[in-house]
């Protein structure tokens, strides 16, 4: 089994990071396009990230559980990172390199196991598992003919389940071939 496993807003805490570099309270986002929940338009918003170039990408803080997640899903099957690029293009060019530097920080020099695209869905088999914390991208992966996990987070419809990676880890062995080493 291939389980891709999405970076923001499951391994990185992309909110937290938006948050410090705009000054509000994390704790207002409670939708995906969270701009008018902070006051901002959503042009404003992609500005500042545009602006602080690539090291916003790169030194977004990972959540506390990203390795015990890693991990548990690195026992059931082949992990794959996905992220994908912001909308606006004179963000993506600085996102790309900033992630991949991201990534090989938290994985290693050596690690390649990851893709940057905007249609997760275009990865999607009946052996594959996409973990993700938008609705929207489950929904799009499944109807392609991948199974999906919404990862519980304040913005999705998981917003209920406050064990987060608990949920996720038991929802995988439930999965067509997966196999608990």
């Amino acid at each position: 089994m291939r389980i891709y496993l999405d970076i923001d807003g499951v391994l990185a805490d992309f909110v937290g990071a938006t948050a410090k570099l705009h000054d509000f309270d994390p704790a207002v986002v409670t939708q995906w396009d969270y701009y008018p929940l902070i006051g901002m338009k959503e042009s404003t918003f992609w500005d500042g990230v545009r602006d602080a170039g690539k090291h916003f990408w790169k030194y977004i803080q990972p959540y506390g559980w990203m390795s015990e997640l890693f991990d548990e899903c690195r026992r059931r099957g082949q992990v794959t990172l996905l992220t994908a690029p912001p909308p606006r293009t004179d963000c993506r060019a600085a996102m790309v390199q900033g992630r991949i530097d991201w990534i090989h920080y938290w994985f290693g020099d050596d690690f390649r196991d990851y893709f940057v695209g905007c249609r997760k869905e275009l990865l999607a088999a009946p052996d594959t598992v996409l973990i993700d914390d938008s609705d929207s991208n489950c929904l799009k992966f499944a109807a392609a003919g991948g199974r999906t996990i919404l990862f519980p987070q304040p913005w999705n419809n998981n917003r209920a389940i406050s064990e987060r990676v608990r949920y996720a880890v038991e929802c995988l062995p439930h999965l067509p071939g997966s196999e608990v080493a």
